[in-house]
C-alpha cells in the first residue's frame, strides 16, 4: 500500500492527508526561550521572555505578554527588600512596611529639636533652657565677670523685646545705639546723636555726588513722571512712556526734535523701509513696495511700442518710420523687417572649377560655357530679375545669357562672337558675376 503525503503551508498552517485520505489542518507553533525575542516570528509564535519570566504570543505585529502568574512572583519574599531603614541605595526590590514605617519614624524624632525658650544669668550661672533640655553654666571663675553681671539686665531686655537673642529686629534706645560719622562712614553708637547729625549734614545723593551702582536698582514711579532738565528727558509713570523734548509723550518713544544715529548696520534688499506719517509716527515698509512698476506693448501691426508708467501716463516710440518709400515694414510679432529684394548673389570661377555664393545651395557645369545654379530657397514666381556680367580682358566679344529659370534654378550660358560674314559663336568659359532679385 502507498501512502502519498500532500503538504501545503500558509505561515504555520499545514495541510496534511491523513492515513484514511482525509485533509486535514495543523498549526506549526515555534516556541522560543531566551533572553531576546526571534528574529523572523511569525503568528502565533510563542516565547518565554526569560530576561523578565514573561511568556508573549506573536499577534502579527507585536509580542502580547500572557503570563500573569510572573507578575505575582513580583512579590514574593524573594523580591522583598530585607532593609528596616532604607538606608542603602538598592532600586530593584519593594520596601516593606515595617521598613517605611521605620524610616519615617526616624525623621520625625530627628525633626523634633526644640528651639532656646529661655536664657537667664544670675550673676553666677548662665542658664540655658531648650523644651525639655536645660543646662547651665558656672561663670563666677572667669575674668570681667564684674561686666557680664552688669549686662545681664541688658540681655534680658533683649530677649523681652522679641523673644529672642538675634542681633536683628531689636527695640532699642536711644541711648543703647550711637551713629558716629567717621570719614564719611556711619556707625552705631547713639540713635539720636545719629539723627541730628544727619538733619545738619549735606545731602549725599544723585543731584551732588557721583557714584557706581553695586547691584541692579528698581524704581517704582507710583503714577508720577520724572522730567530731567524741563523736558530733555521725561519718564512718565503712569502708562510707561518716555519723552525726549516734550513732557506728554503719547508714545512708547516720543521724540520732539531731529534724531541721530551715528552707527546702523548693513542693510539688506530685503528689509523694510522706516516711513513716517503726517504726525512723526514711525512705521515699516517692504522696500519692494517702492519699485517702479511699469510695463511696455508694442502694436504687433504698426510695430509702436508703448511704455506704461505708475501714474498712469503712456509714451510711445515708432520701431517703423512711417515716411513713404520705405523698405522697413512690420514684422509678424511687431518688429522692425527688412525684405531684402536682393535673394542670392555670387561669383563662378570656371578655371578653378568653384563658387562664392549666398543663397545658392548648389552649381552645376552642363559643358563649356554652360552652368545650372540651385537656389537655397523658392523664389515667389519664375520671373524674377537675374543680373548677369562677365569678366573679360580680351578683345572678343563675350556675352552672357539667362537660358532658362524656375521656382529653384536657373541657367546661364557663356558665348564668345567672332566677326566675318558669317558670325561663328562658342561657348567659352570666363568668370561671371551674378545677382538675384525677388518681390
Amino acid at each position: 500500500m502507498i501512502f502519498i503525503l500532500q503538504i501545503s503551508i500558509f505561515a504555520q498552517v499545514e495541510e496534511v492527508i491523513d492515513l484514511k485520505g482525509t485533509r486535514v489542518k495543523v498549526r506549526n507553533t515555534i516556541v522560543t526561550t531566551a533572553a531576546t525575542a526571534p528574529d523572523t516570528p511569525l503568528q502565533n509564535d510563542i516565547w518565554f521572555d526569560t530576561s523578565t519570566e514573561l511568556t508573549k504570543i506573536y499577534d502579527g505585529s507585536n509580542w502580547l505578554t500572557i503570563n500573569l502568574d510572573a507578575l505575582s512572583k513580583k512579590e514574593d519574599s524573594a523580591n522583598k527588600s530585607t532593609d528596616t531603614s532604607l538606608a542603602d541605595a538598592t532600586n530593584t526590590k519593594f520596601p516593606t512596611e515595617l521598613a517605611v514605617k521605620t524610616y519615617v519614624d526616624n525623621q520625625l524624632t530627628s525633626a523634633s529639636d526644640d528651639d532656646i525658650t529661655d536664657v537667664s544669668f544670675n550673676g553666677t550661672d548662665l542658664t540655658v533652657e531648650e523644651g525639655s533640655t536645660n543646662f547651665s553654666a558656672d561663670l563666677s571663675d572667669l575674668e570681667e565677670s564684674d561686666d557680664i553681671t552688669a549686662n545681664t539686665t541688658l540681655i534680658n531686655n533683649h530677649i523681652t523685646a522679641d523673644n529672642d537673642l538675634s542681633s536683628t529686629n531689636e527695640i532699642q534706645d536711644a541711648e543703647e545705639v550711637n551713629i558716629d560719622d567717621t570719614g564719611g562712614i556711619f556707625t552705631a553708637t547713639n540713635v539720636e546723636g545719629a539723627l541730628t547729625e544727619l538733619a545738619n549734614s549735606n545731602d549725599i545723593n544723585l543731584y551732588s555726588y557721583d557714584g557706581t551702582l553695586s547691584d541692579n536698582r528698581a524704581i517704582t514711579q507710583n503714577n508720577f513722571d520724572l522730567n530731567f532738565d524741563t523736558n530733555t528727558l521725561v519718564i512718565s509713570g503712569d502708562d510707561n512712556r518716555v519723552g525726549i523734548g516734550t513732557d506728554s509723550p503719547d508714545s512708547n518713544l516720543d521724540v520732539n526734535g531731529n534724531v541721530k544715529i551715528r552707527t546702523l548696520a548693513t542693510g539688506a534688499n530685503t528689509d523694510n523701509i522706516v516711513t513716517a506719517d503726517t504726525d512723526g509716527n514711525l512705521r515699516e515698509l517692504p522696500i519692494t513696495s517702492l519699485e517702479t512698476k511699469t510695463t511696455i506693448s508694442q502694436n504687433t501691426t504698426t510695430g509702436a511700442i508703448t511704455h506704461h508708467s505708475e501714474d498712469g501716463s503712456t509714451q510711445t516710440v515708432n520701431v517703423v518710420s512711417t515716411n513713404a518709400n520705405n523698405s522697413i515694414t512690420t514684422g509678424t510679432d511687431g518688429g522692425a523687417y527688412f525684405n531684402n529684394p536682393i535673394k542670392a548673389y555670387g561669383t563662378l570661377i570656371p578655371s578653378s572649377n568653384s563658387y562664392t555664393a549666398i543663397g545658392i545651395s548648389n552649381a552645376v557645369k552642363n559643358g563649356t560655357g554652360r552652368y545650372t545654379f540651385t537656389m537655397a530657397s523658392t523664389r515667389s514666381t519664375t520671373t524674377y530679375p537675374i543680373q548677369l556680367s562677365v569678366l573679360e580682358s580680351s578683345q572678343g566679344n563675350i556675352n552672357i545669357y539667362v537660358t532658362s529659370q524656375t521656382l529653384t534654378t536657373f541657367s546661364i550660358a557663356i558665348i564668345e562672337e567672332f566677326g566675318g560674314t558669317i558670325p561663328l559663336d562658342n561657348y567659352v568659359d570666363r568668370t561671371c558675376y551674378f545677382t538675384i532679385l525677388d518681390f
